[in-house]
């Protein structure tokens, strides 16, 4: 080709055996995007001089295969292989552009712009056939992959964006074979994801990504078929939005640092992970929320510093655990747990630090709820929540205080859960204590009528679960009646039956019973109150003790 200079002469003639044209002057430091700039003409190459090589492609020399290899070189003018097909592997090296590269609705195979400086990477609706590199490289204004498709990995290691429109790589409905490499990695924008679907993994390793005006990471309707590593040293500020994602292995953010000052630091509503959900030693400065979310594996918040003081440190309503949900060794909470209508196998929250914020646990279930009662100062809702077991279980009056801490009132349902937790384990006793309490709890909302009638139940037969109660009155009824009819016996009113103070006062005292005493003998005047009085507290007895038997009947 005429007109060409050294630089690009040298391109053209290594073109065709597939051999690296290094354009680099020897230095020992890696050359800098700045200094790019200034490169002389000898390591200047005009990028219509690279178009007309991949789109006229000069034929390859016999037992090699043609590639475009550029090291170190200044390219000036735009790259524009749009709609292009481009047969053979293009590696642009620690180049610098002076203008945007575009591939837009091109076909090629791998593309290779490691340590390279470009001012953005337009890439929509690309065909790769191999591997998109990026390693190293500085794109002031961002990549769009939107739609493209790539046959390997899209490798972005140490690279470091700017953003057009918000976001740094915009690659929505991206369909990628492998998987997407982001180590060291810094992004002044947002990384754009919805609807991609990844064959393989993301990883992201000491990652930096700042997105205000964007969320960090939206990443919803996106399938990942592999692992999706957000690990040590990430740092996202703005909000990672997962929502209807599916992830096929496991999602860990062990590690990573999370800031969202105007909302949630994770949006994962109906995420599915179809292993673990990993967030160990994560600090989360604003709200976790998993609404809906479903993990088959653990969901793992040990170590975990979750901060939203005034809200909800962790909001996750309806999410399902099919194994533990763990906020154990040194997990942390600023601000409350909402788990309404959550499920997990095991619930463990044994924060390292007292809990101020309010727990709603409404409808939730569990099969072992293991918790620390004395790290928990806020509100604790409870109604309607099930477990199978208590791990520990504590004494009666532990529970009790931990059910008093309902926000709004009198509520019956977890009581009757306590109860019916300490039955199934064997402690019937304790049981009855529960269901006790909370008939006392319930008669503090009666009118006065009924929380008379109910101090009667309390005070007789224990509201029917201290039966041992109505005996000891009775005994001790029957005892000082007999004494009193003893010395002051009642005047015989029928002939034929004998006077005994004892079957006399039982006779008087238990409605039920027919002995012939009470009709065959008269009180005297200073017993005749006394007996009237045995008789009033007889059908007082008599009533609480049925309602207590029905009631205990009834639930049994």
């Amino acid at each position: 080709m005429a007109g060409l200079s050294e630089a690009e002469q040298q391109v053209w003639e290594a073109f065709p055996a597939g051999m690296p044209a290094d354009l680099r002057t020897g230095e020992q430091e890696k050359d800098t995007p700045e200094r790019g700039q200034s490169w002389g003409p000898e390591r200047t190459v005009r990028a219509s001089v690279l178009k007309t090589l991949l789109l006229e492609r000069r034929a390859a020399e016999p037992g090699h295969v043609a590639r475009l290899s550029l090291v170190g070189a200044r390219i000036v003018g735009p790259l524009d292989l749009t709609d292009a097909e481009i047969g053979v592997t293009l590696e642009l090296t620690e180049c610098h552009f002076d203008q945007e590269v575009t591939v837009a609705n091109a076909r090629t195979r791998r593309l290779d712009f490691s340590g390279s400086s470009l001012p953005g990477l337009h890439a929509r609706q690309a065909r790769i056939e191999g591997d998109l590199v990026l390693r190293d490289c500085e794109i002031p204004a961002g990549i769009r992959l939107a739609g493209a498709q790539l046959g390997g990995i899209l490798l972005l290691n140490y690279a470091r964006l700017g953003a057009s429109n918000g976001y740094a790589l915009h690659a929505a409905r991206l369909v990628i074979d492998h998987s997407i490499y982001c180590a060291h990695f810094e992004a002044a924008g947002g990384i754009y994801l919805v609807g991609a679907r990844i064959g393989g993994g993301l990883h992201m390793l000491e990652a930096r990504v700042t997105s205000r005006e964007r969320d960090a990471l939206e990443a919803s309707r996106t399938t990942i078929h592999d692992d999706c590593n957000l690990v040590e040293g990430c740092r996202f500020d703005g909000a990672i939005r997962l929502v209807q994602a599916h992830v096929h292995g496991q999602i860990n953010l062990s590690g990573a640092h999370l800031d969202n000052p105007d909302g949630p630091a994770v949006i994962a509503d109906n995420l599915r992970v179809d292993q673990n959900l990993y967030c160990a030693n994560l600090t989360a400065n604003a709200e976790f929320r998993l609404l809906g979310a479903h993990i088959a594996g653990d969901l793992v918040l040990s170590g975990a510093h979750l901060n939203n003081a005034g809200g909800h440190a962790l909001d996750g309503g309806s999410l399902v655990v099919e194994r533990g949900l763990r906020c154990d060794e040194g997990f942390v909470a600023d601000g409350g747990l909402r788990l309404i209508g959550s499920q997990a196998n095991v619930f463990e929250l044994l924060p390292a630090r007292e809990i101020t914020g309010d727990i709603d646990l409404r409808y939730a279930r569990f099969g072992l709820l293991r918790d620390d009662v004395s790290s928990i100062s806020g509100t604790v809702q409870l109604d309607g929540s099930v477990y199978d077991a208590l791990d520990p279980l504590l004494s009666v009056a532990d529970r009790l205080n931990w059910l008093a801490r309902q926000p709004d009132g009198y509520r019956p349902l977890p009581y009757e859960q306590l109860a019916i937790t300490y039955r199934r384990l064997g402690h019937d006793a304790d049981a009855r204590r529960v269901l006790l309490a909370k008939q006392r709890r319930r008669r503090k909302t009666l009118s006065l009528p009924a929380k008379t009638w109910g101090l009667l139940q309390d005070w007789t037969v224990g509201y029917g679960y201290l039966p041992g109660r109505a005996a000891m009155w009775l005994l001790t009824l029957l005892s000082i009646g007999t004494v009193l009819f003893w010395f002051d016996p009642p005047t015989q009113i029928q002939s034929g039956t004998g006077f005994n103070a004892f079957f006399y006062t039982l006779d008087v005292l238990v409605p039920v019973l027919k002995l012939g005493q009470q009709n065959a003998f008269a009180p005297s005047e200073t017993t005749q109150w006394f007996a009237y009085l045995l008789t009033i507290i007889g059908w007082v007895l008599a009533t609480t003790v049925a309602t207590g038997i029905t009631r205990t009947l009834t639930r049994n």
